[in-house]
């Protein structure tokens, strides 16, 4: 069983890719895992036995499907993409897929081989799609900063969200009760805290004693799993209702990442497939993946999304001031179990590398500093967000520069053969410009159609 590891928190400068570790690994035991009741594997790697690593196959239904569907119909080796919490002793199993021998890696059009897709070039690609997403999480969040209409859905969303998790944590009021406490009775102390998307993002709510507190959540973890209930019912309504304005940010951006639009033959194509046709429009690839169906283009979208936008929010928060309600939901704060380094040797997370980085480069001041100044929250983020995004482009063009050179290897040990593309690819090129429209324009849609979004 082959495995690649995600590492958030890498330093994107740097040439190493962000799935960088590789290995063998062995299945020595498999368990429940008690604390979610999920399968758990203890594994070691083959070249470096170690019993203690242990691998969580999610619980979530879907996701556990495509993962052990692959895992029991390969004889072959099979590539995990893997994550891991700081705090966390388990890998969490983002993706899994076949590991192909070469005689499957071919890549072929109208004249013949083309050139054998390599294991490394797989990897860059990898790579430069969790980049090519996050720098899309950071456009998505532009556009909430500067068009306070598209917030609109995401409150009433949030007060839905908000009617759930009160009920799910033992509130019995009717979800119309629930709502109107949303709309009014959170208290004064958070008023406007749903005027505008950054007001949401400041993460108040309110200590046992009635002080504000800015704290932040996992948005795409439920919150009864992230912290015990409050006793006062003030500060549980306050609690419940900032995790609500989180969530559904969440929700919306997850939507947008995840929006599909059919193709030709009505396979949805998705954001992951475009990334990839625009390295072969480019010419940086000559060819699609030979084996990855569209369906594993948009589970691996979904998957990577999903973690990425929890960080970038978790980011959003933790600017202003915020902390996480439970640090082993804690996907940004710098820890001393990160692997990522910064340039003076202190560990990090990918958003506390950016947030760093904008600082040194004197894009943002630190928040309480702008705060004293009577400064804005969405002056702020507008700023902060400028330059992740900034940066953000930076490390794709960086990543597709990697693809193209993993790309003239691959061709050495193949057909070097650089004609243009032909009629097959051509055509499926022009299917993924007309997806790419139908994918850019949901912005356009969001008044007109709430629905679509959630």
């Amino acid at each position: 069983m082959a495995t690649t590891q995600e590492n958030i928190a890498e330093n994107p400068e740097e040439t190493q890719p962000a799935l960088d570790a590789h290995g063998q690994l062995h299945v020595t035991e498999q368990r429940i895992d008690a604390a979610t009741g999920g399968q758990l594997w203890i594994v070691s790697l083959v070249t470096q036995p170690d019993p203690g690593l242990r691998i969580r196959i999610p619980s979530q239904a879907h996701d556990r499907q495509q993962i052990l569907k692959t895992l029991t119909d390969q004889s072959e080796e099979v590539k995990l993409h893997l994550v891991k919490r700081p705090t966390d002793q388990c890998y969490e199993v983002l993706h899994a897929e076949p590991t192909l021998p070469d005689a499957k890696r071919a890549v072929h059009d109208e004249e013949g081989l083309v050139y054998t897709r390599t294991r490394e070039l797989d990897d860059r690609v990898d790579e430069l799609f969790q980049h090519a997403i996050q720098a899309r999480i950071f456009a998505i969040q532009a556009k909430l900063l500067n068009d306070d209409k598209l917030f609109g859905p995401i409150v009433a969303h949030a007060k839905d969200v908000f009617a759930a998790q009160m009920q799910a944590l033992g509130d019995m009021r009717a979800t119309d009760v629930l709502g109107s406490l949303f709309d009014h009775g959170v208290g004064p102390s958070l008023e406007g805290a749903k005027t505008t998307y950054a007001d949401a993002m400041m993460g108040r709510q309110l200590t046992g004693k009635g002080e504000v507190e800015r704290i932040y959540y996992d948005s795409g973890i439920p919150l009864g799993q992230q912290i015990k209930v409050p006793e006062e019912p003030a500060v549980w309504a306050a609690t419940v209702a900032n995790y609500a304005l989180q969530r559904a940010v969440y929700d919306y951006m997850h939507a947008f990442m995840c929006q599909t639009v059919p193709g030709e033959d009505g396979v949805p194509i998705s954001f992951l497939q475009r990334v990839e046709a625009n390295l072969v429009m480019q010419r940086l690839l000559y060819g699609f993946h030979p084996a990855r169906t569209s369906a594993d283009y948009v589970h691996l979208g979904t998957r990577l999304s999903g973690r990425l936008i929890s960080a970038t929010l978790q980011g959003v928060v933790c600017s202003m001031g915020g902390r996480a309600a439970n640090e082993d939901y804690d996907l940004v704060t710098p820890n001393t179990a990160a692997p990522g380094r910064d340039e003076h040797g202190r560990p990090c997370s990918l958003q506390s590398y950016l947030y760093d980085k904008a600082y040194q480069a004197g894009q943002i001041n630190h928040y309480a500093d702008h705060e004293k100044n009577n400064g804005e929250p969405c002056d702020y983020l507008k700023k902060l967000n400028a330059a992740c995004q900034e940066s953000a482009d930076e490390y794709v063009a960086a990543k597709e520069t990697a693809v193209a050179r993993a790309t003239d290897r691959a061709m050495a040990n193949g057909r070097t053969r650089l004609s243009d593309p032909g009629k097959l690819l051509k055509k499926m090129l022009e299917e993924f410009a007309t997806a790419e429209k139908g994918l850019l324009s949901i912005f356009d849609e969001v008044e007109q159609s709430p629905p679509l979004i959630f």
